[in-house]
C-alpha cells in the first residue's frame, strides 16, 4: 500500500465495477427526502451489476422478520445485564476464586462487602450444600439458599436442590432465579407440565418487579418453547392435532422470546450505552426459529402439515422470503451448492441465485395451503419469495394484495420485467412513501445471499429506483434518489455526481440539500494535528451516521469544482480544516501565477505543484477511477497504467445510455491514470522550468523534483524530465542522485538575478555590435545633410533679383 499523504478515513470497499469501467454507477426518479441509514461498513453497490440489481431479488433478514413474527406486548422483560470487564480479584493466600461465569459471579456478588465477598468465595468452593450456612452467615438469606440449591444440582442431588430453590423462591431476592431452576430440575425429570409449569412463574415473578440480573425470564421462553418442540419433533405420521398445537407453541413462545429479547436488548443499550456491548443472546429466540424452519423446510410431510397453522404459515414465509438460497435448495436435507444441471426453472430472474438448484418444495406447499387466498399475514414477503423462485404471476397476485413497501416493490420489478418502465417508477415512488423512516431504521435486507451487507428497505427501494432513472438518463433524479438512499448508495451517488452531473447543476444541488459538516477526530489515531480528523460512516455508540452522504457528495463536488479551477465555489464546500487550507494555498497560487510573468510566474507555478503533489488527493481526486479518493487511493499497482478506453457496446448491455457514456467521456481525467493529480503537478512544474534559465539552478531543482513525483511510478514519465535536464540543463553538484529524494528547493532569486545578468549582457552585446552600424548612420545623415544644405545654397544664388 502506497501513503498517499491524505486523511485516514474509514475505509470503503472498492468494487471490480470502480477498477474496469472507470467507476460507473446509477440514479432515480425521487426527490430529496429523510436520508436513511443503510448497512454495514462496506458500501454497496448498485450500479455494478444494472440488470441484477432492478431484476434480481435480495434475500431479507431472517432475525429481522422473526422479532417481528409476533407483536412484543407492553410489559418488558429484563434483558441480561451487561456487566463490565473486572481484572480478577487480588487474593489472600488461602482464597480460591470460584469457576464461575463472569455475569453470574458479577450478579451474585453485587453489592456485597470485602468481608461479605470472602465468605461467599468459601460458600461457592465447598462441596456441601449444608455447610454454606455455616462458612458465609453475612449473607442475605436468599443468597445462601441460592447457592447451597446450586451446589446440591451441580452434584446431581435434584431433591435437595428443589428444596432449597422452593424456599429460595419465597424471598424476593432470589425469586426468578430459583424459578427457573426449578424448571431445569423438572426437565431434567423428565416432567414437563411441571417445567412448563415453573418457567411462566419465573416470568411472573420478573413482570412482578423480581430482580433478573441475568435475564432468566426472557430464557425461559426458550426453554418452555423447547420442549412442545420435542412434542412435534417425536410425533409419529399421522400427526394429531394435539402435536400440531405443539409445535404451534413452540413458535409462539420462541416467536415472543425473540421480540421481546429484541425490546428488552433496544432498551437496555439506550439506558446503559455502551459501544462495546455484546448482543450475545439478543437473538436467542430467532435462531431457535431458523432451526424450526429448516427441519420444516427439510421435511414435507411435516411441512405441510404446519402449514395448515397461520403462525407457523408465517414463520415459513418469513424463511422463504429471508433464506431463498436455503429454501430452494436441491438437497433438503444438505445446504451445500450442487452443480447446474438442466433442474433451473428460471435462472435470470432468480436474484443472484442462477448457481443453486430450485427446489420449490416450500414454495408449492405454501401455495397449496394458501389455495386462492391472498389475504395472508406475509403477503408481501411471500410475493418476493415467489418472485425469486419464477413465479411471477402467482408473485404478482400477493403483491396486490398488500400495500407494504415490500409489496410496491415487488411490484416495481415486475412491471420492470413487462417492460414498463413508468409503472415501475411510480411503484418506486409508492414504495418509498409508504417506508416508515423511524421503521427503515432496523428494517433490514440483504444485498445476496453471501455477502450478508444488511441494507434497510428505503434505501433499496431509493438506489434501485435511481438505477431505473439512469437508464431512462434522468441524472438530476438519479443523484438525488441516491442521495436520499443513504450512506450505503455513497460510491453510486459519487459516480453520478462526479462523472455525468452537469457541473452547475450539481453545485446548485449541493447548496440547497446539504450544510457544513463537522470533521471529527479519528478515535484509533493516536497522532496530533488535523490528519486525525474523519467524516465517519458510524458515531462513537457504532451508530450510522446520516449525514455520512452529505460529507462525501461536498468533498467529491469540491474536488470538481478545483479541478474545473472555480475556486472561490470550491472553497466553500471544503469542510476539512486542513483540506480547506491546502485548497486554498493551491488556489491562491494559480491565481497568482494567472496575473504573474517570468521567474514570480514560474515560482508560483512551482508553489501549486507542490500542493497538487502532496495534496492532490484531498483537494483535486477523483471519489472514484482513476484515483479512488473512496479507498485512499491504496489498490494495486496494475492501476498505475493508462486505464483501457471504455467500450460502448459492453455498457449499453448493463443499461448504459448513450448519453450516460458520452457525459462519462466528458469527465474523464486527463490523464486517465491512476493519481492523475501528480501528471498535473508534473505539467505545472514542467511549464514553470519553461519559464526560468535553463542554466539556473532553479530549471535543474524544478525538473529533479517533479522527476522524484513520478519517477518510481512512470520511469518513462521521469525519464523524460531528466532528459530535458540533461540536453539543457548545467552540471549541478547533486545531479548524480537526480529525481531522489535530496532534490533542493529551487532558488528562484538566484533564476531572477541570472536572467536580469542574462537581459543586461544581452543589451550590452547589442549595444557593441551596432555601434559601426550606428556610426555609419550617422556619416550618411552628416552627408545627407551637408548635401542638401549645399543644394539649397546653390539655388539660392540663382535665383533672379526682383
Amino acid at each position: 500500500m502506497t501513503n498517499h499523504n491524505r486523511t485516514p478515513q474509514t475505509t470503503r470497499k472498492i468494487s471490480p465495477l470502480a477498477k474496469a469501467l472507470a467507476g460507473v454507477i446509477v440514479g432515480s426518479t425521487l426527490g430529496v427526502g429523510t436520508l436513511f441509514s443503510c448497512g454495514m461498513d462496506f458500501p454497496i453497490e448498485l450500479l455494478s451489476d444494472r440488470k441484477e440489481t432492478l431484476q434480481g431479488m435480495p434475500s431479507g433478514d431472517f432475525f429481522f422478520e422473526a422479532e417481528r413474527l409476533i407483536a412484543a406486548k407492553s410489559e418488558n422483560f429484563p434483558a441480561a445485564k451487561n456487566y463490565p470487564y473486572q481484572e480478577p480479584p487480588e487474593l489472600e493466600d488461602s482464597e480460591v476464586e470460584p469457576e464461575l461465569d463472569g455475569s453470574l459471579r458479577s450478579a451474585e456478588t453485587a453489592g456485597l462487602s470485602q468481608a461479605q465477598l470472602k465468605q461467599w468465595r468459601l460458600a461457592r468452593n465447598t462441596n456441601s450444600a449444608e455447610g454454606v450456612s455455616a462458612l458465609a452467615p453475612d449473607l442475605p438469606k436468599a443468597s445462601q439458599l441460592y447457592i447451597a440449591g446450586a451446589l446440591a444440582f451441580q452434584q446431581g442431588d435434584d431433591v435437595q436442590a428443589r428444596d432449597y430453590f422452593q424456599q429460595a423462591a419465597e424471598l424476593p431476592e432470589r425469586a426468578v432465579w430459583a424459578q427457573f431452576m426449578l424448571g431445569k430440575i423438572a426437565a431434567r425429570a423428565g416432567d414437563r407440565a411441571a417445567m412448563r409449569a415453573h418457567f411462566a412463574q419465573t416470568r411472573s415473578a420478573a413482570l412482578a418487579g423480581k430482580p433478573d440480573p441475568l435475564g432468566l425470564a426472557l430464557a425461559s421462553f426458550g426453554e418452555e418453547a423447547q420442549s412442545y418442540w420435542q412434542d412435534f419433533a417425536e410425533a409419529q405420521a399421522p400427526i394429531s392435532a394435539e402435536q400440531l398445537q405443539s409445535v404451534n407453541t413452540a413458535v409462539e413462545l420462541y416467536a415472543a422470546q425473540a421480540a421481546q429479547t429484541a425490546r428488552s436488548a433496544h432498551a437496555l443499550r439506550a439506558a446503559e450505552p455502551d459501544p462495546y456491548a455484546s448482543d450475545f443472546g439478543a437473538n436467542s429466540g430467532a435462531a431457535s426459529l431458523l432451526v424450526i424452519a429448516r427441519n420444516l423446510n427439510g421435511s414435507p410431510e411435516r411441512q405441510q402439515a404446519a402449514l395448515t397453522l397461520p403462525l407457523v404459515r408465517k414463520l415459513m414465509i418469513s424463511y422463504a422470503f429471508s433464506r431463498g438460497y436455503e429454501a430452494l435448495a436441491r438437497n433438503e436435507q444438505s445446504y451445500d451448492w450442487p452443480e447446474q444441471d438442466e433442474t433451473y426453472r428460471d435462472p435470470d430472474f432468480a436474484a443472484g441465485m442462477a448457481p443453486y438448484f430450485l427446489k420449490p418444495t416450500l414454495i408449492s406447499n405454501l401455495q397449496q395451503a394458501l389455495g386462492n387466498d391472498t389475504q395472508v399475514d406475509g403477503a408481501d414477503r411471500l410475493a418476493a419469495a415467489l418472485y425469486r423462485a419464477g413465479e411471477f404471476a402467482a408473485s404478482e397476485r400477493f403483491a396486490k394484495a398488500s400495500e407494504s413497501p415490500v409489496a410496491y416493490w415487488v411490484r416495481a420489478k415486475l412491471a420492470l420485467r413487462d417492460g414498463d418502465k413508468k409503472t415501475a417508477a411510480q411503484h418506486y415512488q409508492s414504495a418509498l412513501a409508504k417506508a416508515d423512516p423511524k421503521q427503515s431504521q432496523s428494517e433490514n435486507w440483504i444485498s445476496d445471499s453471501e455477502g450478508y451487507a444488511p441494507l434497510n428497505q428505503a434505501c433499496r427501494i431509493a438506489g434501485e429506483a435511481a438505477t431505473l432513472a439512469l437508464s431512462q438518463d434522468d441524472v438530476e433524479s438519479a443523484l438525488s434518489s441516491f442521495f436520499t438512499g443513504g450512506r450505503d448508495y455513497s460510491t453510486d451517488m459519487s459516480y453520478v455526481a462526479e462523472r455525468l452531473m452537469d457541473l452547475d447543476k450539481l453545485h446548485a444541488f449541493v447548496k440547497k440539500h446539504t450544510t457544513a459538516q463537522t470533521a471529527k477526530k479519528n478515535q484509533w489515531d493516536e497522532s496530533e494535528g488535523d490528519e486525525t480528523l474523519e467524516f465517519s460512516r458510524f458515531d462513537e455508540m457504532g451508530k450510522p451516521q446520516l449525514s455520512y452522504p452529505q460529507a462525501v457528495l461536498r468533498q467529491v463536488t469540491a474536488r470538481r469544482l478545483m479541478r474545473a479551477q472555480r475556486f472561490e465555489d470550491a472553497l466553500s464546500l471544503f469542510d476539512h480544516p486542513a483540506h480547506k487550507r491546502q485548497a486554498s494555498a493551491y488556489a491562491q497560487a494559480m491565481q497568482q501565477a494567472a496575473k504573474s510573468q517570468g521567474v514570480e510566474k514560474a515560482a508560483q507555478l512551482f508553489a501549486a505543484a507542490g500542493v497538487a503533489r502532496y495534496q492532490g488527493m484531498e483537494i483535486l481526486g477523483f471519489e472514484l477511477s482513476p484515483d479512488f479518493s473512496n479507498v485512499g487511493g491504496n489498490f494495486g499497482g496494475e492501476f498505475d497504467v493508462e486505464f483501457p478506453p471504455l467500450k460502448p457496446e459492453a455498457l449499453k448491455a448493463n443499461l448504459f445510455s448513450a448519453q450516460e457514456i458520452a457525459l462519462q467521456q466528458s469527465t474523464i481525467a486527463t490523464p486517465n491514470r491512476r493519481l492523475h493529480y501528480r501528471y498535473h503537478a508534473v505539467n505545472l512544474a514542467n511549464q514553470a522550468a519553461d519559464l526560468l534559465p535553463e542554466r539556473s539552478q532553479a530549471f535543474a531543482a524544478v525538473l529533479c523534483k517533479a522527476t522524484n513525483w513520478v519517477i518510481y511510478r512512470d520511469t518513462a514519465a521521469g525519464g523524460a524530465l531528466y532528459s530535458r535536464y540533461l540536453a539543457k540543463g548545467a552540471y549541478v553538484p547533486w545531479g548524480a542522485a537526480f529525481g531522489g529524494s535530496e532534490c533542493p528547493s529551487p532558488d528562484f532569486p538566484r533564476a531572477q538575478a541570472m536572467l536580469d545578468q542574462i537581459k543586461w549582457a544581452e543589451r550590452k552585446r547589442l549595444l557593441k555590435r551596432s555601434v559601426p552600424y550606428l556610426a555609419g548612420l550617422s556619416l550618411l545623415l552628416i552627408g545627407v545633410g551637408l548635401t542638401l544644405r549645399a543644394r539649397a545654397r546653390k539655388a539660392n544664388t540663382s535665383l533672379p533679383d526682383q
